[in-house]
């Protein structure tokens, strides 16, 4: 009965999301470009459902935080996390909270030291809360798909302001970056 509730909870999650983006145009917005390299950082991984993703994000977020601050080690960028396909076609996948550091930080509870790999990205600010992510994502969705230039892997947000930084969810600031093929010359 619960694993039935947990699906309607998810189906019906995904198909007020859809009926936004349908009854809502894309707005308009500014994409650029970038690559970037791998990077060490501190995060945990996770088999998240879509419904509890909000609660499970900001928990792993203070954990690694945490973590961060018992090792006395900066963060070498801001919070981020990567979100497989899977989380968006099937409502649950595998999400990793991460924070970008230099310094290796011991594993403590469920924080390890994780490699996240190079990518090429497609990138779009969200500004405001994240409950209209979806109208960047839509957006910005819409022109990975008419350039043809999307590739399989996982979609990173960079939160840039977020509850840490401001009670004000429309002063939040997130990247939504999406994975493309290689337009930038390699050198």
């Amino acid at each position: 009965m619960r694993r039935m509730e947990t699906q309607l909870a998810t189906t019906q999650s995904v198909v007020a999301s859809l009926r936004s983006l349908l009854e809502r145009p894309a707005a308009p917005i500014t994409v650029t470009h970038r690559v970037e390299t791998k990077l060490r950082a501190a995060g945990i991984s996770g088999q998240v459902p879509f419904p509890g993703l909000d609660i499970w994000l900001s928990a792993a977020q203070r954990e690694i935080d945490a973590a961060l601050a018992t090792a006395a080690v900066p963060p070498e960028g801001p919070r981020a996390a990567l979100y497989s396909a899977e989380c968006f076609q099937l409502g649950v996948g595998i999400v990793t909270a991460y924070v970008p550091a230099t310094q290796d930080v011991l594993s403590s509870g469920r924080t390890k030291m994780l490699e996240i790999p190079a990518a090429e990205l497609a990138v779009a600010v969200h500004r405001g809360p994240l409950g209209d992510l979806d109208q960047t994502y839509g957006a910005l969705g819409t022109y990975v798909a008419e350039r043809e230039i999307g590739v399989d892997g996982p979609i990173r947000e960079h939160y840039l302001i977020t509850e840490f930084d401001t009670d004000d969810e429309s002063s939040h600031i997130t990247e939504v970056c999406w994975p493309v093929f290689q337009t930038a010359p390699s050198s």
